[in-house]
């Protein structure tokens, strides 16, 4: 179950900014056309039109969130992620 951190609420549990290294919080950048490795950037650094080697400010791009639903529309992505890591730590029907 390594897919669930990437909706982890904890900053340190994503990749750093390559624009200022700082932790990344949602929503956050991902370059479509720079990579492997992801091209991450936080939208400050988006904003200032970060460019570095072969990444340049006009290249398409993904937000990155889970502030979206996916089952329910009353819960996030985000929310729905929580309750299956709570099941997974305390067991179905402990949580």
């Amino acid at each position: 179950m390594d897919r669930l951190g990437s909706f982890s609420n904890d900053p340190s549990d994503k990749p750093p900014c390559r624009g200022c290294s700082s932790y990344l919080m949602e929503p956050y950048i991902k370059c479509a056309e720079c990579g492997p490795p992801p091209f991450f950037l936080c939208l400050q650094c988006f904003t200032r039109g970060f460019e570095y080697k072969k990444h340049q400010s006009d290249h398409t791009y993904e937000i990155m969130t889970s502030d979206f639903p996916v089952l329910d529309p009353s819960w996030t992505a985000q929310e729905e992620m929580a309750l299956l890591e709570a099941v997974m730590d305390c067991g179905f029907g402990n949580w």
